[in-house]
């Protein structure tokens, strides 16, 4: 009997494309009846809770009566072919000297139920069954191994969303079928596998899901090959398999290396590759891994997509047009286009979260930094540590695209190690409100004009402790966006948002506002190297926005006035601006858009974050510190 516990996670990328259905309908009391398991073990699969305590998951896990009823029976087929299919394994290894010197690493079978939509109370619920066949990294003995796989940032993604936005561009996703088996496994060391007990029979004929992918002659050849695998014998890895540790290395080396065949770089930012057009907009290419999503203008997204299929194994292609209207997911976000641009959100995700109802007697009324303290001693409870670590996670997660709820996550999470019943109540009625409001979205919206970043920072202080909170806001606006634009901000294309704790002790307000300022500086000048990649010279100088009159006074005079052990901080920030020949602008605080990222703001009504800068600002008066005479800056002073 297979252990179905015996199990690690993969990713439902992972699943190759050509896998028909396999739909069970089962209603939530049928399930409940599955039968016993192992040593008389209660296995029986309650679906709803499992749902809810994976929150919003959608693998179940198999129990022994699954697997006895032969649910599982066309799926392991399926595993089994794709692994023979792609020559995953190599030569049979010895039982030898040499062989035990060598990483053996053992096998074994994942079987899950994948839901294929969110179950409804009384109603069927509709699944597939899932198989995976991995190896036991955690055995490999290999010291020298590369395991770094890099994946884009939100950051570098949304710049070239606004790219493909603004360029009129479309967009084409893919995803590559059963990626790590496509690998080669050309590692200095080479590593082995044994072979688990079960090992599923090729039937004598070519089944009907495999006829898309496989010939009468492919399938005697696979057969022929199946015969020659024995359970338990150990074979060399010829390519990745999941579970190697580095699997995601050695895939994302050979994917580089053919889309650099194609005319793509990789050096602007992590997992972001460009590519120049002759006369027009360049073409840019993202990888999570194994979820590809390119750029470009007509049908050169579809068109490199295609390319790199010729070498891969790939399933269908999604296309987004440009100026036109559809929804896609990708990397667990949303993207929703229409003729304006485009809505980023991770509406599906917050949707589905599968939150207990809050009790009347224990609702209260917000959250903010009334309620979020440090617990007592007395008031540390650490049975609620797996569920309060459940709890952060689902919400860190689901603020990676909402600025808005950012600063809870911070505030709440850290006291992971020391739960309490109130700030679990807290994290439970920060997720419900979410719920309630629904997904903020990240817009992404179209201009007139020629580009230029804008950095919003904000420092938060509090008195009775000395310490700070840090935050900032980097947009793309259009250089018509001057002080004497009447036009409001209205929060639309963020690049780049972030707040941090400043545990350093201050003596007023400017000291953490300067270090934010100091912060965001160094953030936008990573963000300014990839868009001055795409742009070019039609890139303006950036603008950076602060709401702090001391700190602005500060760099108007290079000098600190409250707290000098800040110097440093000061004259490398002004350094950094005149680097990039910032302009510097200030803003009253109430309009200040990093403002949220700082302050817990519970929310009672939509928050709209205006910006109107005042006629005084100057652009950074440099190291003289003195106005800037007519000549370079005034020559460039167009639309700033």
């Amino acid at each position: 009997m297979v252990d179905v516990h015996d199990c690690v996670s993969s990713e439902d990328s992972d699943i190759p494309h050509d896998d028909a259905l396999y739909t069970a309908v089962y209603t939530t009391a049928e399930a409940q009846s599955a039968g016993k398991g192992v040593k008389g073990e209660d296995n029986s699969l309650t679906l709803k809770k499992a749902h809810v305590s994976k929150g919003g998951a959608t693998n179940l896990p198999a129990t022994q009566a699954d697997l006895k009823a032969g649910h599982f029976n066309e799926s392991d087929l399926k595993e089994w072919v794709s692994i023979l299919k792609h020559g995953v394994l190599g030569k049979v290894l010895p039982v030898s000297k040499e062989t035990r010197t060598t990483s053996v690493l053992n096998m074994g079978w994942r079987k899950t139920w994948k839901l294929l939509e969110k179950e409804k109370e009384g109603e069927p619920v509709r699944r597939k069954a899932k198989s995976r066949l991995y190896c036991k990294g955690f055995q490999d003995k290999r010291q020298q191994l590369n395991t770094y796989a890099g994946t884009p940032r939100l950051w570098a993604l949304m710049t070239m969303l606004t790219y493909a936005v603004l360029q009129g561009q479309s967009l084409a996703f893919v995803d590559i079928s059963t990626a790590f088996l496509q690998a080669e496994e050309n590692s200095p060391e080479k590593v082995a596998v044994r072979l688990p007990q079960h090992l599923p029979k090729l039937p004598p004929e070519l089944p009907g899901w495999a006829m898309d992918s496989l010939g009468p002659r492919d399938w005697a050849s696979l057969k022929e090959l199946a015969k020659t695998m024995r359970p338990g014998e150990i074979r060399e890895l010829d390519k990745a398999l999941y579970g190697l540790r580095n699997a995601p290395y050695l895939f994302i080396e050979q994917f580089r290396e053919i889309v650099r065949s194609h005319g793509y770089k990789s050096n602007v930012a992590e997992s972001i590759l460009l590519r120049d057009r002759v006369g027009g907009p360049k073409d840019v290419m993202a990888h999570h891994i194994d979820d590809v999503m390119a750029a470009g203008m007509g049908s050169s997204a579809r068109l490199s997509i295609e390319a790199i299929g010729e070498k891969l194994a790939m399933g269908p292609i999604t296309e987004l047009p440009a100026d036109t209207v559809g929804r896609v997911t990708y990397v667990g976000m949303q993207f929703e286009r229409s003729a304006e641009g485009m809505e980023v959100h991770q509406g599906d995700y917050v949707k589905e979260l599968a939150l207990e109802p809050l009790p009347d007697s224990h609702k209260i009324p917000v959250v903010d930094s009334s309620t979020i303290k440090p617990p007592l001693p007395e008031e540390v409870d650490m049975t609620l540590e797996k569920a309060y670590r459940t709890h952060a996670g689902w919400l860190g997660w689901a603020v990676k695209t909402q600025p808005r709820w950012r600063v809870f996550y911070d505030l709440l999470a850290k006291y992971s190690h020391q739960p309490s019943p109130k700030l679990l109540l807290s994290l439970r009625r920060v997720l419900t409100k979410m719920q309630q409001m629904g997904a903020q979205k990240m817009t992404i919206r179209k201009f007139q004009g020629r580009p230029r970043l804008a950095l919003f920072t904000d420092g938060g202080f509090e008195s009775s402790t000395g310490r700070g909170r840090l935050g900032f806001v980097i947009r793309l606006i259009s250089e018509h966006w001057t002080p004497e634009s009447t036009t409001r901000s209205d929060g639309s294309n963020v690049l780049m948002f972030s707040t941090k704790a400043h545990k350093q002790l201050h003596v007023s307000s400017s000291g953490p506002e300067l270090i934010a300022l100091q912060w965001g500086v160094k953030n936008l000048w990573r963000l300014q190297y990839l868009c001055r990649s795409l742009w070019g010279e039609d890139l303006q100088d950036p603008m950076v926005v602060i709401d702090c009159k001391p700190v602005y006074d500060q760099l108007r005079r290079q000098e600190t006035i409250s707290e000098p052990k800040l110097g440093p901080a000061l004259l490398y920030t002004i350094q950094e601006l005149d680097l990039i020949n910032a302009i510097t602008k200030w803003s009253p605080r109430k309009n200040q858009e990093a403002d949220v990222l700082t302050k817990a703001i519970w929310p009672s009504a939509p928050r709209e974050h205006t910006v109107y800068l005042s006629q005084g600002d100057r652009r950074h008066w440099g190291r003289t510190g003195k106005k800037p005479a007519a000549g370079r800056h005034e020559k460039k002073r167009t639309g700033g």
